[in-house]
């Protein structure tokens, strides 16, 4: 009979995991439906810009600050500016500033909180968004049938007396 080392985790850290993980997956999920949304039912209006800067630090970005109008009332957004749209406009120098210029801007009727603007060129796909949520729930769900397993006791140690969860699993 083959030996192995299983690794095993405490239930409380399995616990504090699957939480951790879930709330990393419902965050994720919410913004896949906000992308959809915007993809799906989003309005383009012109906005203006109304100032950019770089934020300091290890991997500096660019971001823009914009407002639009949207039913009488002017709304505000922030988004982080690609180096590609950074180095087609003449944002280049400290003293250079694109404050009023125009910018297009995509937001939701329903809630013109959410909104982005598009040329800016910042977003992730919302096929990234998908995957990435889609990862983070397999995890959960993977640490979730490890502690169950954990919790069942001890498990015969042969291959041919595993279950097929517990070769899925692997652990």
């Amino acid at each position: 009979m083959l030996s192995r080392n299983r690794f095993k985790i405490s239930p409380a850290f399995s616990c504090f995991l699957i939480l951790g993980l879930l709330a990393v997956s419902f965050m994720g999920g919410k913004l896949c439906v906000q992308k959809y949304l915007m993809m799906s039912r989003g309005v383009f209006v012109d906005g203006k810009v109304v100032s950019t800067y770089l934020s300091t630090g290890r991997h500096p970005n660019y971001f823009v600050n914009y407002d639009f109008d949207y039913n009488g009332v002017t709304y505000h957004g922030q988004s982080e500016a690609s180096d590609v749209w950074v180095h087609q406009t003449p944002m280049l120098s400290p003293l250079q500033t694109l404050t009023g210029s125009p910018l297009r801007v995509c937001f939701l009727p329903s809630d013109p909180n959410i909104n982005w603007p598009p040329d800016v060129g910042a977003e992730n796909p919302l096929f990234g968004c998908f995957l990435l949520t889609l990862a983070f729930l397999s995890l959960a769900i993977i640490v979730g049938i490890k502690a169950i397993l954990d919790l069942r006791g001890s498990r015969p140690q042969s291959e041919a007396g595993k279950g097929i969860i517990e070769r899925l699993v692997g652990f």
